[in-house]
């Protein structure tokens, strides 16, 4: 009995030092090749909007994120589509949007009278980084809606989209063309990628 609880206290001891070295490894350095090593990552996606499907979501000059005229090697036009791991029941489906070019992810806005989407470095404790896929329709094409608030959908702003369009969050009913959006996969070649 003595051989089993001491037995039991190394193994206890061996796993609480394996977490608190792993939680310390994702404080400190860099937590997406800590969690997605390189050679890891899913292949780059192009996030496009069905009211016009030229257009893509990408970085612009200023940081901001918003349509962009689809230009394929354009890396601020690249996005990781990074999944939660379905640890905890009811987590599935979970994902990031890291951008290719800044290593940063998509986050909604902290204020809830804000509506524009904002870059920020990537942070797997970040709630406000997380999104959900809906059902996609006939088309492939679906909202990418607010994992803590799914009431809210990722929206090309104003109702009508643009080149320069603001990309932010608006509530995803009723469901609009400037509301559904298609991750098409450019390596090796097309392909539509479904939730």
């Amino acid at each position: 009995m003595a051989r089993f609880a001491a037995a039991t206290v190394l193994v206890c001891a061996a796993l609480l030092l394996c977490v608190e070295q792993s939680a310390g490894s994702l404080a400190s350095a860099d937590p997406l090749s800590t969690l997605f090593p390189a050679n890891s990552r899913p292949p780059p996606v192009m996030i496009y909007c069905k009211q016009n499907t030229e257009l893509n979501v990408a970085v612009g000059d200023d940081g901001k994120v918003v349509l962009a005229v689809a230009k394929f090697g354009e890396f601020k036009q690249l996005w990781w589509k990074l999944p939660l791991p379905a640890l905890v029941h009811g987590e599935g489906h979970k994902f990031w949007l890291v951008n290719v070019a800044t290593e940063q992810a998509i986050a909604t806005p902290t204020d809830d009278n804000k509506r524009e989407v904002k870059m920020a470095p990537f942070n797997p404790w970040d709630k406000a980084q997380l999104w959900v896929p809906d059902t996609p329709d006939a088309d492939g094409f679906y909202q990418i809606k607010v994992s803590a608030d799914e009431s809210k959908a990722l929206n090309g702003l104003g109702g009508s989209v643009h080149k320069g369009t603001v990309v932010g969050i608006y509530p995803g009913n009723p469901v609009s063309a400037n509301t559904l959006w298609n991750l098409t996969s450019i390596w090796p070649f097309p392909f539509h990628y479904f939730p």
